[in-house]
Formats: C-alpha cells, structure tokens, sequence
C-alpha cells in the first residue's frame, strides 16, 4: 500500500521523527563503541598522580566527614593539594562521592570516566549538530550534503587512542569533565541564540552560563570557554553587535571565576604569587622560564597534531627537550608550520563569505582550527605548567581538530568531482578503516595501561633517558618483589641524575636489596657509595651494621654499632 500526504502540514512531523530516530541511533553507535573500547580498563589501578590526588588524599576520604571541617581538611594538606582541591571543587566532589560509595575499589572510578566520556562524546555529536543548524548554513545547508558530519567527529572523539590518557587515567577525570562542561555550554549558547521566544533565549543561556560556571570549578581549562563563545557568535550569526553582546556578556562573565577563586586561598595560602605559581603548578618547573617554555610549545603543539593525526608511540611521561632560542631550526620550523596552519585557516573564513557550494567546509575548517589553538592556549602558551607535555592536554582541542580533519576531508572529495554516489561510497569506506585503526590502537594502548609494571616498561623504553619513569619502575619492580631489577633501575636513575642530593638514599636502599638478594660485595660496595657522598650519617651506618651482621663480619658490626652510639 503505497502511503500518500494529503496536506503537507504532516511533512515537518515525519522529519522531525526521521530526524528523532536518526539522532538515537548514532548516540547507541556512539555508547557501544565508547563500551567496547573501554571495558578493559576498569580494573587498571592507581598510577602516578592518581596516588597523591586521589588514592592517598586524605581531604577525598574524609571529605564527608562531619566531626572534620573543609578549613581542618586543607590545612594538614600540602599546598599544591590544598589548592587544587580550592579551584577544582567539582572534580573532587566527584573523587570523595566515589570514595563513600567504594572506597579505593578503582572499578568504580573508572565506570564513572567512561560515562563522562561516553557523555563528552554525545555532547561533542550535539555540539557539531547545533553547529550545523546555526544562521550561517541555511545558505549552506551542510547537513543535507553531510548528514553523518555529527556521528562521524563523536566517534572519532570516542575512539581515538590519545583520549585514552584523560578517561583511563583516574586523575585526569579534571579534564574529561571539564571538556564535558565546556561542549554543553557552548551548545547551550548556541541554543540560546537560535531560540526565536525571548523565554527560551533566557532559558539556554541560563543554563549555558550554569554550566560554563561549573566548569569553571572543574578545571582551569575552560576559562578560553567565552572566547570560543565569541568565536561561534562572528562565524556563525549575523547580528549588530549591541545584541551579541547581551548574549555575550553573562559568559564573559564567568571568565572572573578562576581569578577570584584563586585570591580566595590568599590568606591561606601565601602571597598572589605563591597562589598563581600553585595554581598553574609551575612550582615544579621553577628552572623554567616562561620564555623557554612558550618557544618548547612550539613543537609540543607540533607533536599534539602528530598524535591527533598519526597516534604511535604514546606514553605518560615525555622526554621533551627545551628549547630556548626562537633560531633553533625545530622551533623556527615549528612556528613556520603552525604559523602557515593559522593563516590557511584565516584565509579559508575569508574565502568562505563568497557564497558557493564549498563555503560550508571552509567555515567549518577555521572554526575548528580556531578551537584548537585557542583551548590548547592554556598549557601551551606562557604560563609553565608542571610538565612540557601530556597526552591528557589534548582532550578537548582534538575536538576541533577532528571537525578541521573531516570539513578538509569533504573538501578535498567534493574538488575531485566525483559523482555524490562514489563520493559517499568511499568516503565511507574511509572513515570506517581509520575509526578501525583508531579503536584497535585505543583497545592497545589500555592494554598497557592494566598492568603497571608493562605500563612503566613500556615508558622507561620510549623514555630510556627520563628518571622519573625509572623511579616508578623501580617501585612496581619493588612490590613485584624483583630485587634484582630494583637495583637496576635505581643505578640508571643515579647515572641520569648523578648530581642528585638523594642519590645516597639510593644506594643505601640498593644495598639493602642486594643484602636480600645474598650479594655481600656488591651490598658493602654500595653503602660505601653512600657512606661516599653523606658521611657518618645514620640511617646509612645503621644498614652497615645490618649488613655486617648478615655476612658475619661481626667485628665491623661491634664497630659500627658504637659509631652509631657515638651519634646518638
């Protein structure tokens, strides 16, 4: 029976229910491979910092506590902790609501970093569908011409293996949810601004800047959220600019929560300084300025789009040289190319103003390349942070990278002048071999992250010449039980850093390891490295008794046992 309109007042409810359908099952697609991808993950333990922010912080396990005031919590925390746990309020909410529900049990940690993702990526798919809606392309109706534009940037998001360090990694839940924060209220802006009811308009907005605020306690990250606001406002609305502003402003708004949040922790704290030097973790990077930490970011970033682009050889902690001359040809080249990036995407808005059948992709391409430098600004711009580079930065940048990589993409097959039939036959076959590539790497790499020994093994060989891999090597190598390879990866970090005023802890503790392992030689050898670089100190001839009791060298025991006496 052939089905036939009689008015075509019907037609806009048929679409709206094609459009329904559409939409729910993308999210499903989305969700089974978010799922799919990180299912094994949910028993990796604690790594790095996940044991100084979450497993060992005394302030998320005692953040419910009634008998404890918040002032009581912060004070018996280390600084950097201390106001970390200030500025970054959502987060640890979230780490003390997991803690009373589990305790240290990670499975629940990690399901509630893939919901965030799973989430982050639905909002990613709304965000790009909004986008598409806006007044810019109802001359350029980029949703017909590429109706899985949407799907294919959410499941880019959701599967690409650079994603893995910000939802595998517990700690870095400050940057899963703080992206997640930062896509809604941008959609929620661009809601607020389509809306033709006053009502409505007020309604988005509120919640756009409710969020935005959010965010804001969420992680530092989100403060570029306004400029990205003003971004969508030039590119994508026509307006005088007094009412642009009146959606503008209650954002902009919001860009004074992190300062303020930051003075609030002065009287606790220290002085401004010692509060911003805290805050943006450059405490750790004292030796940095902040001219060679902006001429290093130059190939950062060039490495960030080479991980977004070509993922091979991630790991947690980098070796990055430094880079202190704007001459050196890495950096010069560096700037050159990114450089030649911004301007490609400047010259593509400007070419995007002609109206023709390609203006869309253009628009879309300097937006998304405008999104990614200006969110990437926050830790590769001036201010040093605590380390030159983490795969975690990339979280919310790579999202206008993939919107950048897929307009260029559509550009790109549409010059070719292939008919719409061909062009949508490859293309698709495209996208399904590199979202293929894309989630065997991601199903991969959290392989490595499951077990911690294969996890620092793995960095220490991408990152031979780097001691702080070595360090935690040593230790999963310690609780493993394997002396052996304690005592080797503690030589290597004395050769890297033999300057180091704590190398005769080192030795000392490789002494004990080789008393435990039956090496008498190579124990007396290494307490008399010790002994070499702290005399007389007496942790360190306490282990010479200890040793010369366990070899029966009992006369240089009664010795060193007075010696130690005599300290006392």
């Amino acid at each position: 029976m052939q089905f036939r309109y009689s008015n075509q007042k019907y037609l806009p409810k048929l679409v709206q229910c094609i459009a329904g359908r559409t939409v729910l099952m993308h999210s499903l697609i989305v969700i089974a491979v978010g799922i799919a991808l990180y299912a094994n993950t949910l028993s990796v333990p604690f790594l790095f910092d996940d044991l100084l922010f979450v497993a060992n912080n005394k302030a998320v396990s005692t953040y419910f506590d009634t008998f404890v005031s918040m002032a009581e919590k912060y004070a018996k925390l280390p600084p950097e902790i201390a106001i970390s746990m200030g500025a970054r309020r959502v987060t640890y909410f979230t780490f003390a609501l997991n803690y009373l529900v589990h305790g240290l049990d990670v499975t629940g940690y990690h399901i509630v970093n893939l919901l965030i993702h799973l989430a982050a990526a639905l909002a990613v798919y709304a965000l790009v569908s909004t986008l598409l809606k806006t007044p810019f392309f109802s001359d350029h109706p980029a949703g017909l011409l590429c109706p899985g534009f949407p799907l294919v940037t959410a499941l880019l998001f959701v599967s690409h293996p650079i994603q893995t360090s910000a939802v595998t990694y517990i700690t870095q839940r400050f940057d899963s949810l703080a992206t997640l924060f930062y896509l809604l209220s941008i959609m929620l802006f661009l809601k607020a601004r389509m809306e033709k009811s006053v009502k409505h308009q007020a309604a988005f907005l509120a919640a756009s800047v409710t969020v935005a605020a959010l965010g804001m306690y969420t992680k530092e990250t989100v403060f570029t959220l306004p400029i990205i606001a003003i971004v969508c406002e030039i590119m994508f609305f026509r307006a005088k600019w007094a009412r642009r502003i009146l959606f503008l402003l209650p954002l902009l708004c919001t860009m004074l929560i992190i300062p303020l949040n930051m003075m609030s922790h002065m009287g606790t704290t220290g002085s401004a300084s010692e509060v911003f030097d805290a805050s943006i973790n450059s405490d750790n990077l004292t030796n940095v300025s902040q001219k060679e930490y902006l001429l290093t970011q130059f190939r950062v970033i060039v490495t960030y789009l080479r991980l977004l682009l070509v993922p091979v050889n991630q790991h947690l902690d980098y070796d990055y040289p430094r880079y202190s001359s704007l001459f050196d040809p890495s950096v010069a080249m560096s700037a050159l190319f990114l450089s030649g990036i911004v301007l490609l995407a400047a010259w593509a808005y400007c070419r995007s103003h002609i109206k023709s059948h390609n203006a869309w992709q253009l628009r879309l391409f300097s937006f998304g390349v405008a999104w990614f430098f200006i969110t990437i600004s926050m830790s590769s711009s001036i201010i040093p942070l605590d380390d030159m580079i983490f795969e975690y930065r990339l979280y919310l940048p790579s999202t206008g990278l993939f919107i950048a990589v897929i307009a260029s993409g559509m550009l790109v097959w549409q010059k070719l002048g292939l008919s719409k039939a061909h062009i949508s036959k490859i293309a698709t076959a495209g996208v399904v071999l590199i979202l293929a590539v894309l989630c065997v790497a991601t199903v991969s790499r959290n392989y490595v992250w499951r077990d911690p020994v294969r996890f620092w093994e793995d960095n220490v060989a991408k990152a031979p010449n780097k001691a702080r891999p070595h360090q935690y090597l040593s230790i999963c190598y310690k609780n493993a039980g394997r002396y052996a390879e304690v005592v080797e990866q503690d030589m290597i970090r004395i050769r890297l850093s033999p300057k180091s005023p704590s190398n005769y802890q080192l030795w000392n503790d490789i002494a004990v390891y080789y008393m435990n392992l039956g090496r008498g030689d190579e124990a007396f050898a290494a307490i008399d490295n010790a002994l070499a670089l702290k005399p007389g100190d007496p942790r360190l001839l306490i282990t010479l008794e200890w040793l010369s009791d366990s070899f029966g060298r009992r006369a240089e025991a009664s010795e060193q046992r007075r010696a130690v006496k005599g300290l006392q």
